[in-house]
């Protein structure tokens, strides 16, 4: 198609079509990753039957645990650590137990 020589226009198309086919390509498998997701994270049907009354299980009433040793052993372990004599814990709340990433991976974030 092309002599010895490759003229700077002809350097350019071959640059441009060069370039097209690796976007196309990655659109692709952006696509098969993107049909794959949704087949996997499909919802699988339930079945749905009543349970009588008589068999249905009771409510397990919550225990209540105090873990405010835990949290005044984490505040002396932080003072200690940051070399001073005051620290104080402003709020308390659950932790997810997984990372922020490994969450935000499974929540769908291709779908923005």
């Amino acid at each position: 198609m092309f002599g010895d020589e490759v003229s700077v226009l002809q350097a350019l198309q071959i640059s441009a079509v060069s370039i097209l086919i690796v976007f196309l390509v990655l659109l692709s498998i952006s696509w098969l990753i993107r049909i794959t997701a949704v087949i996997i994270n499909r919802p699988a049907k339930k079945e749905i039957r009543e349970v009588p009354a008589a068999e249905a299980p009771a409510e397990p009433a919550e225990e209540v645990r105090d873990d405010s040793d835990k949290f005044i052993l984490a505040a002396a372990a932080v003072a200690a650590y940051l070399g001073t004599d005051r620290f104080v814990i402003r709020s308390i709340r659950k932790a997810n137990e997984e990372g922020s990433w490994a969450a935000r991976s499974r929540t769908g974030f291709l779908d923005e």
